[in-house]
């Protein structure tokens, strides 16, 4: 496929609203990379409040906790992955490999047609 180009997955209800897809997954690995809400925020340039209100549509969707809060205390506030958030990333790359395997050759025609 044009190497500028990427497809990006997702999944979404009837209601067209979004479950899982790119946005949530990159806030989960920026919370395990920083060790924050806040920090993971910041860093894809959100409000605190919008990725409290991801993580807890995730948290209410699939009825499982997603992050591991501390709050003050001798380590200060943070936030961890929790197991099955860490099996949600582990997933979603290989769901993401098997679907680029699948749409590149698609992606490629449908390219070559529209003349790019």
């Amino acid at each position: 496929m044009n190497g500028n180009l990427r497809i990006k997955a997702m999944f979404v209800r009837p209601s067209g609203e979004q479950f899982i897809g790119p946005g949530v997954i990159e806030l989960l690995e920026h919370i395990n990379t920083e060790s924050s809400i806040l920090g993971a925020a910041k860093a894809m340039g959100l409000s605190y409040t919008k990725a409290m209100k991801i993580i807890n549509r995730m948290e209410e969707e699939t009825k499982k906790p997603l992050i591991n809060r501390t709050h003050g205390g001798d380590k200060r506030s943070g936030a961890t992955l929790t197991p099955f958030a860490i099996t949600v990333l582990d997933e979603w790359k290989k769901f993401e490999k098997a679907l680029d395997k699948i749409a590149e050759p698609l992606a490629n025609e449908f390219i070559s047609k529209i003349e790019m």
